[in-house]
């Protein structure tokens, strides 16, 4: 079973990094929003 990731922009420890845990087993930090789309566009 794949692990599922849900990209947030923030820093760790931001709401946006406990909202996105409640989506997911693991939050992963970006510095953009356009740096979230870029890691989906390649599979990331």
């Amino acid at each position: 079973m794949k692990k599922l990731l849900v990209g947030y922009q923030g820093e760790p420890g931001a709401y946006s990094e406990i909202a996105a845990l409640r989506f997911g087993k693991e939050a992963v930090p970006f510095p953009a929003f356009d740096n979230i789309f870029d890691a989906v566009v390649k599979g990331k």
